[in-house]
């Protein structure tokens, strides 16, 4: 990336893990923007059933892996960010804890 050349270095981490506060990935359709769906926070050990789980939502097969709403991606949008944020937070800092 060009514009990176002349950023100043900083901390870096390589393989930071996406986390969310329940440690599911958000799969789905975004609300109220028609046609945008999500599959994020997905560890490369579950992008294999992300993948089929989207694919299924999208192409409307009925053979879906999970309930969508276990990872719908707008399922705590009545969570302050605050509370996000201390809850992913802490199972992020359990991981790198541990290992």
């Amino acid at each position: 990336m060009p514009a990176f050349r002349t950023a100043p270095r900083g901390r870096r981490r390589n393989g930071v893990f996406a986390m969310t506060p329940d440690e599911l990935p958000l799969v789905g359709p975004a609300t109220g923007l028609a046609g945008l769906w999500f599959a994020e926070a997905s560890w490369v050990t579950h992008a294999g059933g992300v993948g089929r789980q989207l694919a299924n939502m999208l192409l409307e097969t009925g053979d879906l892996l999970v309930d969508p709403d276990r990872m719908a991606p707008d399922r705590f949008a009545s969570w302050s960010d605050q509370r996000v944020r201390e809850t992913a937070l802490a199972h992020y800092q359990g991981i790198y804890d541990a290992h």
